[in-house]
């Protein structure tokens, strides 16, 4: 996945994700959130992705904040998606977050049927970069090149390997967690958090010398977290 994050992007798409969740949490988590003015709404800015974050008191509501020249669509395989508002799309807003996170490496998508989501992903030109059949079993991961040019993003999608037989249900992809990227060892991201909140001891990456743990109990937060260290060549000279 390190990797990835080099690669020159074709497509400018995924900017965003929205959220009916509370500021509050975040705020808990080590996150610095903004209130905009005259509206019910907050954001959570890093480097390469904007969270929209709307009244957590209406029905659970996922999407993906979407900016491109195209015409968007409503969906993408089933998963929400909505315009990024030019006014939420700045460029090289610099906000540091307590808890260390500067960027974030992945959004997490889930579906029963990956052939089907990606080729929905890829008919909106987010092609896929990778695939790995041997990290979980039965599962497929594949990953997405899907950040605007100069701030990249990746999607990785997680589905059963074999696809759903006949008779099983329609159900759609579903916005499911993020990775966080932090600025050390995953210190800052501990000392941050209000309980109950937490962070899970540290275990070995898939991505070879790094760390990563989740956030535990941290409420309805609107998706899974997990903070990742470093590549050990960003923090070397």
């Amino acid at each position: 996945l390190d990797s990835l994050l080099q690669e020159t992007l074709t497509m400018s798409l995924v900017a965003g994700v929205y959220l009916s969740a509370s500021a509050t949490l975040y705020r808990h988590l080590g996150f610095s959130v903004t209130k905009l003015g005259g509206t019910s709404s907050s954001l959570l800015t890093v480097s390469n992705l904007q969270v929209l974050l709307t009244d957590p008191q209406q029905a659970e509501n996922k999407a993906l904040l979407l900016t491109g020249s195209r015409d968007l669509p409503s969906d993408i395989d089933g998963l929400p998606v909505r315009s990024l508002s030019p006014d939420l799309d700045i460029e090289n807003r610099e906000v540091t977050h307590s808890n260390g996170v500067v960027r974030a490496e992945a959004l997490v998508i889930r579906s029963p049927d990956w052939q089907r989501t990606k080729s929905a992903f890829e008919r909106l030109g987010i092609m896929e970069a990778k695939a790995r059949e041997d990290i979980y079993p039965g599962l497929r991961l594949s990953f997405f090149n899907a950040g605007t040019p100069d701030r990249s993003l990746i999607l990785e999608l997680v589905a059963p390997l074999e696809p759903p037989g006949a008779d099983a249900p329609d159900l759609p992809a579903k916005l499911w967690g993020v990775t966080w990227q932090v600025r050390d060892d995953l210190s800052a991201a501990r000392g941050a958090m209000v309980l109950p909140a937490m962070l899970s001891p540290s275990r070995k990456a898939v991505q070879p010398g790094r760390q990563i743990a989740t956030v535990k109990d941290a409420g309805s937060t609107g998706m899974a977290m997990a903070f990742i260290t470093p590549s050990p060549r960003l923090t070397t000279s």
